[in-house]
């Protein structure tokens, strides 16, 4: 006969036990389920271990902003800079990026962000600039954000562009004029 006590767990505790991997029920509707899941381990992926851009993409109101910002909370990142083609320029966003004023001028703003890429390269912590709404910007937007943020050697390695938007993204940067942005995707 055993001098330990049993503990009787209940109901809700044994399903949690026994699935620690299943997400807590979330308010947004696109949050509860498999494919919640799957997206968001994908983009903890690339901002963690990926050079390069990566893709949010889905119809209005489906949580993709939402999903971003949730794995921004937990991702191990030296900065993240969320951004709209309406409401910024590329300027705005790099000058956001490199923590510098708006009266920077183009050489200072350049050595910003290379302190700031070399920072991140040294702590393994990359930078994330997040483009909301990317399906508004032109082409010529997109690309200077690109140009912008190319800022040094390693710029590219350390520095990842989120394009979140609608399904016309996609559509958008299948154009032969965004050569440079797709290759990078």
């Amino acid at each position: 006969m055993s001098t330990a006590r049993e503990r009787v767990v209940p109901k809700q505790e044994v399903q949690r036990i026994s699935d620690p991997l299943r997400p807590e029920p979330s308010k947004i509707p696109a949050e509860n389920g498999l494919a919640f899941a799957r997206a968001y381990a994908r983009l903890s992926e690339a901002i963690s271990h990926h050079a390069g851009y990566t893709l949010v993409t889905g119809p209005a109101g489906v949580g993709k902003t939402a999903l971003v910002r949730q794995v921004l909370a937990e991702a191990p990142v030296s900065k993240a800079v969320f951004a709209s083609p309406s409401t910024h320029t590329p300027g705005q966003i790099a000058r956001e990026l490199a923590g510098i004023g708006e009266r920077a001028d183009g050489g200072r703003l350049r050595r910003a962000l290379v302190t700031r890429v070399e920072r991140a390269k040294v702590t393994g912590r990359p930078l994330v600039v997040i483009v909301d709404d990317a399906h508004t910007a032109d082409l010529g937007w997109l690309d200077a954000v690109r140009l912008t943020l190319e800022a040094g050697p390693d710029a590219s390695e350390w520095i990842r562009l989120i394009l979140v938007g609608r399904p016309a993204l996609i559509e958008m940067l299948g154009r032969p004029q965004a050569r440079g942005l797709w290759t990078r995707v």
